[in-house]
């Protein structure tokens, strides 16, 4: 037995246990391996349960896609889970970790699933554009019904180990050490006291009902889609298939879907982003960590914006310095955060002890010293180049390692930036309507309802995917003219997009404390 999986036998019990570090990816390797172990298993007239088990931090998390768009080597992923389907002795597989993808795929051929109550499970496969290729499609609505397939399939999201109970995705979930409860399972079914079936003759609760199924069909696909996904149409038309074809036919349907999808430029696209970001990971561990919110974000600018991005941080945790151009306008800039939070209080949306901390970690001043000595400074000044330089010149010549991130809607970021004096500096491009949020009452914690703001119409030629914070290299702009946006940003020939008739929202740079905006 190769060194990716392990093969024991003890007591009628054939355990095999998957060791491919760090997360058990089902390369060709481990799919070899874990086709031998199974046929050895067969074949020992001893063995009268099989287990399945991994070791290290998780059940296989997926397939290897760097095998994507290659020649298939034998045993590829849909061959190895039809073995495990047709064994004639029952297979149970102890899940820990995440189960998903085509490690999802592999616990579904098995006759019984045990999980740790920390174990996630999905198939994310739509995330880079394709599909379940290895049964997915097929065996899950059969098992937990269309609507709810539908739903883990084309959402790629994940469910915890409850909601899958709950659904029928699993069998049980293990008290204690999950190698323990199914090993006691297997136990069980030898010394005569249960009964396992082979996976093959499992009843499929999901599709006893066609009818619901069918509707949980035309529902999804009754369902507005983006122009460029190609999979949701092809995962709806392979769960339809589910219940219309049988089972052997089916997955010829799914695997044809399957190798169509992989082979489109927005497939090859995303798994390369997917491998880079991973590589990213692995080389910049420093910069892959999660990000922490610093200790203390100057805000220069008590409009709209500054405003904003005050109450978004204060509600976050960071402690803010908002920087007005008068004592006056930080003195009314304080009124309206405490109006904001005293609201939110009443309304229940926050605690008295959380408007209380917010309210200590705010901090208006009228000078620009008083951020010298912030770990961030977010420029939110008005739309005027000179203005700006002057202020960031200032900063620069404060703290020369200050890091300042400038926002901006039609400056050039290179102007911004030869203003200040070796700082760290960042520009963002953002678009007006700046909008801000409220509170709403209708939910204990955050936001439900938006209430929007408008301010000055955002230029014609504004792109709205900028405005949302999509990353520079997919921001485009709808100029009538086909010229380039000031600062180097692609333009485009396309005309431009009719301008929403109700509000626009800000995205991530959204804030929900604050009313009504003043000018700075």
């Amino acid at each position: 037995m190769t060194d990716m999986v392990d093969y024991e036998v003890s007591g009628g019990i054939a355990r095999l246990t998957m060791n491919n570090p760090p997360l058990n990816a089902l390369g060709h390797g481990l799919r070899s391996a874990l086709a031998e172990a199974l046929d050895r298993a067969e074949a020992d007239i001893g063995v009268k349960a099989i287990v399945l088990m991994a070791g290290g931090r998780s059940w296989p998390v997926g397939a290897d896609i760097r095998e994507f768009g290659k020649p298939p080597m034998l045993p590829h992923l849909p061959g190895l889970c039809a073995r495990f389907f047709a064994a004639t002795k029952p297979v149970i597989a102890a899940l820990h970790g995440s189960a998903l993808g085509g490690g999802l795929e592999l616990a579904l051929v098995a006759a019984v699933r045990v999980a740790d109550k920390a174990t996630s499970l999905g198939l994310p496969e739509v995330t880079l554009g394709i599909l379940p290729g290895a049964g997915g499609t097929q065996r899950l609505p059969r098992l937990i019904g269309a609507g709810s397939a539908l739903q883990m399939i084309l959402s790629g999201a994940p469910v915890t180990a409850d909601a899958a109970l709950a659904l029928g995705l699993i069998d049980k979930i293990a008290p204690g050490p999950v190698a323990d409860a199914a090993m006691a399972i297997a136990e069980a079914h030898v010394a005569g006291r249960v009964l396992l079936p082979v996976v093959s003759r499992r009843k499929q609760p999901g599709a006893a009902d066609a009818a619901a199924f069918l509707a949980d069909v035309a529902k999804a696909r009754a369902e507005a889609r983006p122009a460029h996904d190609h999979a949701g149409g092809r995962i709806i038309d392979c769960v339809e298939a589910a219940l219309l074809l049988p089972p052997d036919e089916g997955l010829v349907f799914e695997r044809a879907a399957f190798e169509d999808l992989v082979s489109t430029p927005e497939a090859r696209a995303l798994r390369y982003a997917f491998l880079a970001e991973r590589r990213g990971a692995k080389s910049l561990p420093a910069l892959a960590r999660k990000p922490q919110v610093p200790g203390r974000i100057g805000i220069v600018g008590a409009g709209a914006v500054g405003l904003a991005l005050t109450g978004l941080l204060l509600e976050k945790g960071a402690a803010v310095t908002l920087v007005a151009r008068a004592p006056e306008k930080a003195k009314a800039a304080a009124a309206r955060i405490a109006r904001a939070l005293d609201g939110a209080e009443a309304k229940g949306v926050i605690t008295a002890d959380k408007r209380r901390t917010d309210w200590q970690r705010l901090q208006c001043a009228a000078a620009l010293d008083a951020v010298a000595g912030a770990d961030l400074v977010i420029d939110c000044v008005s739309e005027d180049l000179a203005v700006k330089s002057l202020m960031l010149e200032a900063l620069g010549a404060q703290n020369p390692n200050l890091p300042i991130l400038s926002l901006t809607c039609a400056l050039d970021p290179l102007a911004l930036a030869a203003a200040t004096a070796g700082s760290g500096f960042g520009g963002s491009s953002f678009l007006h309507p700046a909008v801000l949020l409220k509170r709403s009452a209708n939910k204990p914690t955050g936001i439900k309802d938006r209430e929007f703001i408008r301010m000055p119409p955002r230029p014609r030629w504004a792109s709205r995917n900028i405005f949302r914070g999509r990353p520079e290299a997919e921001r485009r702009a709808s100029c009538p003219s086909g010229r380039r946006l000031q600062g180097g940003r692609a333009g485009c020939r396309a005309p431009p997009r009719p301008r929403p008739r109700g509000p626009v929202g800000l995205g991530s740079a959204a804030c929900a404390s604050v009313p009504s905006p003043s000018t700075s």
